[in-house]
């Protein structure tokens, strides 16, 4: 581990100490729904630079398509 990556471990591992304490039940589902938020941000960027953008709007409110809602395949992770 390189000294960078070490403190940059440290520094983590302190943010997230005091976040713990902070909560008190230690329960760190916002941050879980956080992540979930900036998935869909990220698959809905993607698929908006496809020709198929209207479709992906349509086929995710109508449950068509597939899981992520991206239209495209080569779009999807």
């Amino acid at each position: 581990m390189t000294v960078e990556r070490h403190a940059y471990v440290i520094r983590k591992t302190t943010v997230l100490d005091v976040v713990r304490r902070l909560l008190q039940d230690n329960d760190l589902s916002e941050f879980d729904e956080a992540r979930d938020i900036i998935e869909s941000l990220v698959y809905e960027y993607k698929a908006c630079e496809s020709p198929d953008y209207i479709k992906w709007g349509r086929e995710l409110l109508t449950g068509e398509g597939n899981a992520s809602g991206v239209v495209d395949p080569k779009l999807a992770f």
